[in-house]
Order: C-alpha cells, then sequence, then structure tokens
C-alpha cells in the first residue's frame, strides 16, 4: 500500500523568518524608546526643535507684523493721533491670569485706534506657535505669542526720555536670534539673544516713566527691531519694535 505523505510533519521545526521578524520588532521598539526618552528630555529642558531655517520663516513672519504695526502707527500720528493716546487694547492680546495685555487710555477716540474699523483697520496676531514650550507666564505676565504696548529705554536711542514699543513675549529665543541677524545693520553677526533684565513703564502702554527711570534695553542691532531675555537660562525672549523714539 502507498504511504500518503504527511503535509504537517515540518511544523515543528524552527522557522528563521519568523525569528528575524521578532529581532526586527524588538529592534523596532527599543530605537522607538530611545527616540522617545530624547525627545521627552528635550520637552523637559525646554529645548527647541526648531531648525535654522524655520526660525528664519518664523522670524519673517513676526518681523513682518512688527513693521506692519510701526507703519499703521505712523499713519495714525500723522493723520493727527497724539501718540500718547493712541489705543492698542484689544482682546485678542491677553496677560497670563486673563485680564486684557493693555487697557484704553483716556481720552482716544475710534479713529485712533490701532485696531478699529475707523483707525488703523489692522488685525491681532497671535504666534503662540512661536512660543517657547518652557514659558510659563504669571498673572501679570504677558501670554506665550501674545502682544503688547509698553514704554522701554532704549539703549542709545534718542533722548534719555524712555521710547514706545510693542512687542511680543515668551518667543523661542532661536527665533528672536534668527530675526536680530535679519535686522542688523552692521556685518557683525548676533551670536546669542542679549541677557537685559529690562524694566517697562507702568501697568500699560500709555503710563511713561519719568527719564532714565528705566533699565536700559539692549540693543544689538540699530534697527528698530530688537529682542532679549530676562536671565541667562531662559529659553524665551521678548521681541519687538521701537514705535517712537523719545
Amino acid at each position: 500500500m502507498a504511504r500518503i505523505p504527511m503535509k504537517n510533519q515540518a511544523l515543528g521545526r524552527p522557522n528563521s523568518q519568523s525569528g528575524s521578524v521578532l529581532i526586527l520588532i524588538f529592534i523596532c521598539i527599543g530605537l522607538f524608546a530611545a527616540l522617545s526618552f530624547v525627545m521627552s528630555q528635550g520637552f523637559r529642558s525646554g529645548e527647541s526643535g526648531l531648525t535654522e531655517q524655520q526660525a528664519k520663516l518664523a522670524a519673517t513672519e513676526i518681523i513682518e507684523y512688527l513693521n506692519k504695526v510701526k507703519s499703521t502707527f505712523d499713519t495714525l500720528t500723522i493723520g493727527g493721533c497724539d501718540p500718547l493716546k493712541i489705543d492698542f487694547s484689544t482682546s485678542y492680546y491677553a496677560k497670563g491670569g486673563g485680564s486684557a495685555a493693555d487697557t484704553a487710555p483716556a481720552g482716544t477716540t475710534e479713529a485712533c485706534g490701532l485696531y478699529t474699523s475707523t483707525g488703523g483697520k489692522i488685525s491681532p496676531v497671535t504666534f503662540t506657535e512661536h512660543a517657547a514650550t518652557a514659558y510659563s507666564p504669571g498673572g501679570s505676565d504677558i501670554k506665550g505669542g501674545h502682544a503688547s504696548a509698553r514704554y522701554v529705554d532704549g539703549s542709545g536711542l534718542g533722548t534719555t526720555a524712555n521710547d514706545l514699543a510693542f512687542m511680543f513675549a515668551g518667543i523661542d529665543q532661536k527665533i528672536c536670534l534668527a530675526a536680530l541677524n535679519m535686522s542688523r545693520t552692521t556685518d557683525s553677526t548676533v551670536t546669542s539673544v542679549p541677557t537685559s533684565s529690562y524694566t517697562v513703564a507702568g501697568s500699560n502702554s500709555y503710563t511713561q516713566g519719568a527719564a532714565g527711570s528705566l533699565t536700559a534695553l539692549a540693543m544689538p542691532t540699530t534697527a528698530r527691531i530688537w529682542a532679549v531675555k530676562a536671565s541667562s537660562g531662559d529659553t524665551w525672549c521678548t521681541i519687538g519694535i521701537i514705535l517712537k523714539v523719545n
């Protein structure tokens, strides 16, 4: 009688292909765990994953908007608005505690509002996507990527009186560094964001401090675009433009 071959005789033999697949799976799991660890360490330390090109693109966006605010401010003042009564207030920009970043100055009119339909006619813009992950504003600090108008002491600008500036808070310092180099008017490359524990005058942009009362704002370029961080360990910075030199 002919013997019928057994089809399942080889089932008990080790399958080399299956073993290879398992090894590849374990390797992938190990690589994923290592990548996750590296990424988590970066987030914990507040380090930015931005490339140089990404930082430049973000800096271009912010600079373009700052220049738009500056040109609108100039148009309003040329049109007869008192610089001290130009209204920067909007519910769009807020402090960490939730209150508005700026309040309307006494005596202002709708025609002298930066964002009103009869005034500057521009829209407020936030750059929250460009804020540093480690930036955690207090109740009176401006939210990351939000803006405010304040008096600052622009070092080397005009007189000892304080200068009006418009600025974004909590921005990734790589973006600030890119902005400084894009705005510089000298051949010298800016290698780091200046550390300057500068102060601002009053609770909003309309209370100017006495001449020389503010800590000087580091101005690494002669351009009106500036950026500083409060301490050397910060991974975020403030970036702004001088609107009016006093």
